[in-house]
């Protein structure tokens, strides 16, 4: 089914209400961090009225309420402001690009690279423990990560990924991961939970609810008259309601040896009126409006603003109001912008009155682009009528949080002054403690851990060789005078040894491990000589993955067709140490699963102190290097 997108018809924002008042901006660091196109920067948990915000240096965990009264009228060069007078936590983990929050608004993935770090939020607000709660490394760099947006999911721990070289994974903590579809450039959950949508090119597929196969697939060429060397690619998606997803697309020349994205890019609403939601089943009145064309920043000496980094749209959604805020990543001039998608209709709005936008200043040397955007609605104070003061005063509504590519977090009060009910409402109490089936799911991802690898112990190389997750227990370490008590994960299962005694989850949530338990990971030698028997040390080789373009169901995960390889100082055929091409002893494992391609292989090496009575200190922390 192919969809020509027809332009939407527009509306003023100010006819329907729709005004912004600037509240002022905050920065942490002077930091000067490569932002790539993909960041996703700031989340909110609008239920408990607080913020997560990274700028590359660090993360940062503050409440709404205490930004706004921090917040700097210098907003286009806020001078730096120290963290501890306005944050409840920061993490000193650097280089984190993308930031998601569980259904809950209790869970915080933190992705750096192709690493991801989890923290329970629980945990750092009422400052019980700094350490993230699982850890895992995928195989490429991650452009997108979310979780489910259904919190009563029977997996709580449910998320999809995409990796940089467009392999879309789902998986969960408990199961691991696998390759759900490949050559995908955006991805999406839908609002419930139940499906999946993706962009190939400028296919849109939506999968039925079990994943296995696809609901429905349009096509969706540039607009009319729109033309470029390539492909036309819908670079973002994001399902914002039941009946109606947003979109951003671009022209792509592989074979351009400059600029490969063409200079304008478009934003565009799709919309259905019903569909019945279940396998090759069709929605009924299927239309694609172009709501805004952008003129985008592609040239060397625009900062972050590199080829092929997308998806580039940044989005919040207001399902009272109907109204997407949205921004495209690599726009320069009329930043945030406004349209109202719901079932069946699509509008541009147009923001005539200057005085009611939301402008992001320009700083002196350069562009200024925005890479994350995030929605609150604890704030309930009133705002004066914007356009007279002897009206009444408009009823608060949301705080819009920006984040911009100078290094600051921008806000902004978004209210309607036609409407007579605001939106603002009391942010709940956070709990003191994740939530028991969390809780049970993080026990559960242990658990397979040690019945899946039990067999797998042997040794492993001495020397602490530097990796995502050995940085990660030394900068834990330096922060809370002991090593992580969180545990560690590959997307597809970093086993434990088997003699290392894990305790309870709500034991690695509130107590931190011996000062003297250490975590180290290493690749094995080139030599192999890191692989001798060492009492102290063990070493895992595990062959694991997705077979290319395989459709693994929701409940495989790590389980389906896993083989593991023993590292020994034997040679062996399937599952043991292979040879390489000139006849040298090869330190891969060689087992794949049975009727897949390569899969992913990984070697991993845990450190920790022997408690001299037969088990190992606390908990253990596991690193996962892919090639």
């Amino acid at each position: 089914m192919e969809v020509e997108p027809d332009k939407a018809d527009e509306r003023d924002s100010a006819e329907e209400g729709y005004f912004f008042q600037t509240r002022g901006a905050i920065r942490f660091s002077n930091a000067e961090k490569e932002v790539p196109g993909y960041a996703a920067t700031v989340v909110v948990a609008d239920r408990y009225g607080f913020v997560a915000y990274s700028d590359l240096a660090a993360v940062y965990i503050a409440f709404t309420n205490q930004l706004l009264k921090a917040a700097s009228s210098e907003v286009k060069r806020p001078p730096v402001l120290d963290p501890a007078t306005v944050c409840v936590s920061k993490l000193p983990v650097q280089n984190v690009a993308i930031l998601s929050l569980s259904a809950d608004q209790l869970l915080l993935a933190c992705v750096a690279g192709s690493a991801v770090q989890v923290y329970s939020l629980p945990a750092l607000l009422h400052h019980q423990s700094d350490v993230p709660v699982y850890s895992m490394e995928l195989s490429k760099e991650l452009t997108q990560f979310s979780w489910c947006p259904d919190s009563s999911a029977r997996d709580s721990t449910s998320f999809l990924a995409v990796t940089s070289d467009h392999v879309l994974l789902y998986g969960s903590l408990v199961s691991g991961s696998g390759t759900l579809a490949e050559g995908v450039d955006s991805a999406c959950w839908s609002p419930d939970g139940r499906h999946i949508a993706y962009s190939s090119g400028s296919k849109l597929v939506v999968t039925a609810p079990d994943w296995k196969e696809t609901a429905f697939m349009v096509s969706i060429p540039a607009p009319e008259g729109e033309s470029g060397d390539g492909e036309h690619v819908l670079d973002s998606i994001t399902w914002v309601a039941p009946s109606a997803i947003a979109a951003s697309s671009l022209w792509y020349d592989e074979s351009a040896e400059e600029e490969q994205e063409g200079p304008d890019a478009y934003l565009l609403g799709i919309t259905w009126v019903s569909w019945a939601g279940s396998a090759t089943a069709e929605p009924e009145g299927l239309q694609a409006k172009l709501t805004s064309y952008v003129t985008v920043a592609n040239l060397d000496e625009d900062p972050g603003c590199a080829q092929h980094e997308w998806p580039y749209l940044r989005s919040v959604y207001v399902p009272a109001w109907k109204l997407l805020v949205h921004s495209h990543r690599k726009a320069f001039d009329e930043h945030i912008r406004l349209m109202e998608l719901s079932d069946g209709e699509i509008y541009s709005l147009e923001q005539s009155e200057t005085k009611l936008v939301a402008a992001v200043p320009t700083p002196e040397d350069g562009e200024n682009f925005i890479i994350g955007m995030a929605l609150d609605y604890s704030n309930q104070e009133p705002l004066h009528h914007p356009m007279s003061q002897e009206k009444p005063d408009v009823p608060a509504s949301c705080i819009l949080l920006v984040s911009t590519l100078d290094g600051a977090l921008r806000l902004y009060r978004l209210a309607n002054f036609v409407k007579q009910q605001g939106l603002a409402r009391s942010p709940q109490p956070v709990p003191s403690s994740l939530p028991q089936n969390v809780m049970n799911a993080l026990a559960a991802a242990r658990s397979a851990l040690l019945e899946e690898e039990s067999e797998t112990s042997v040794s492993s190389p001495s020397p602490p060789v530097a990796s995502f997750m050995q940085h990660t227990a030394t900068t834990h370490s330096s922060t809370s005078g002991a090593a992580p008590t969180a545990w560690s994960s590959s997307g597809a299962a970093a086993p434990p040894p088997q003699q290392q005694r894990l305790p309870a989850v709500s034991e690695s949530l509130s107590q931190p491990a011996p000062e003297d338990a250490a975590a180290a990971v290493a690749l094995p030698s080139e030599d192999g000589s890191d692989l001798e028997d060492s009492e102290d040390n063990n070493a895992l080789a595990v062959d694991l993955g997705a077979s290319a373009g395989a459709s693994v169901p929701a409940a495989a995960g790590r389980r389906a067709g896993v083989r593991t390889a023993v590292a020994s100082d034997e040679k062996s055929g399937d599952g043991g140490w292979g040879s390489s091409e000139d006849g040298e002893d090869s330190q891969e494992a060689t087992s794949q699963p049975s009727g897949g391609t390569d899969w992913g292989r990984l070697h991993i090496v845990t450190v920790s102190s022997f408690d001299g009575m037969g088990g190992w200190w606390g908990p253990w922390q596991a690193g996962a290097q892919c090639r």
